[in-house]
């Protein structure tokens, strides 16, 4: 697998993080090639040593995936596929967030504490699940990014976006995807 760049706002590629990423659709010739862009996004997400998760736009692909790890220490991924957020309930909570597509910053985001989500595993099993607290909020900005969203849209009004400097991560080794190779994944996987 490969560490792939990251996408950040303002590059010269960034429309790709405003806008609606494609759904995945399952068959068997896709398999190989869904495993080898969730094996992209997971060594792109090892790599850099702050990020617990990461979507497949980010990396310029425009299809709905993404992983989390919050643990780090773990193999305990969650792969998101075609996710959709069916219920978000329980209190609200306010919390600074951060993101790799948006370096040296965090903001203030308000959210319920929550979240009921449906998807399918990278075998096509549909999954229902609920999520709460830090793993919660991880889960909903990444499917945020698949949606066009970047936490910045959700950052409180009279809260500006602050400087951080927890993001120095320019100094990862990464490739970009090829135009041809992000049109070889999108027309086979979606």
């Amino acid at each position: 697998m490969t560490v792939r760049q990251i996408i950040k706002l303002n590059d010269v590629n960034d429309s790709i993080l405003r806008s609606p990423c494609r759904k995945v659709v399952f068959s068997e010739n896709g398999a190989h090639i869904l495993d080898s862009l969730i094996g992209d996004m997971l060594d792109t997400l090892l790599a850099h040593p702050i990020c617990i998760g990461l979507s497949a736009n980010q990396i310029g692909i425009p299809l709905c995936v993404s992983i989390i790890n919050v643990n780090r220490l773990s193999d305990d991924n969650i792969t998101l596929i075609n996710p959709e957020i069916i219920q978000s309930s329980g209190s609200k909570d306010l919390k600074y967030e951060s993101c790799m597509s948006v370096p040296h910053a965090r903001g203030l985001v308000e959210m319920r504490k929550k979240l009921t989500v449906t998807y399918q595993m990278n075998t096509g099993q549909q999954a229902r699940q609920i999520f709460t607290g830090f793993l919660g909020r991880v889960v909903r900005h990444e499917i945020d990014h698949l949606n066009g969203v970047i936490y910045t849209d959700r950052v409180l009004p009279n809260s500006p976006v602050e400087s951080s400097s927890a993001f120095d991560y320019e100094s990862v080794t990464a490739v970009s995807y090829s135009e041809s190779e992000v049109a070889h994944l999108t027309s086979r996987l979606s």
